[in-house]
């Protein structure tokens, strides 16, 4: 971890078996990062300590993760094809989405951490609720999909 405004090293992070593949900041002030060695870890980022770690995806690496704006919500992307919701607080699965035909490269969690959004090697985005239903698929992609993100609410104009 960086202190841009000095540009000096303040911790490093070290513990992952294989290359970190993700890193995200959660509002009560611990990391979250994921790996190819399938594995999410909790850092407390001023210690620079691993809080806990939890093997997130059974078979084949972690590509990427998100987290909720509150810091409840926590998702993964699989090389298994698979996203998993996760609490965050605790590691606990909340679900298992399954649908894509290939890796699954992104995810974005919604502000709220009601829907999760996910792209991959088959070319699509799917569109889920945490609970694992409702679940839609975007197609149209002429190549893999290695990037999302919800759009921030749009607030009526008033006068």
């Amino acid at each position: 971890l960086w202190d841009v405004r000095k540009t000096v090293l303040v911790n490093e992070l070290e513990g992952h078996e294989k290359m970190p593949t993700g890193v995200v900041f959660a509002p009560d002030g611990h990391v979250y990062s994921c790996s190819e060695d399938g594995t999410v870890r909790v850092w407390d980022a001023k210690k620079g300590k691993k809080v806990r770690a939890w093997r997130a995806h059974q078979t084949g690496s972690v590509k990427h993760l998100a987290i909720s704006a509150n810091g409840k919500v926590l998702a993964t992307a699989g090389s298994d094809k698979t996203v998993r919701v996760w609490e965050a607080e605790t590691g606990t699965e909340v679900c298992t989405l399954v649908g894509h035909r290939g890796e699954v490269n992104v995810v974005a969690v919604s502000k709220d951490g009601a829907m999760v959004a996910s792209g991959g090697d088959d070319n699509m985005v799917k569109m889920w609720t945490i609970e694992g239903r409702g679940d839609q698929t975007m197609t149209g992609h002429s190549d893999v999909v290695k990037g999302l993100a919800f759009l921030p609410p749009i607030q009526p104009l008033t006068n």
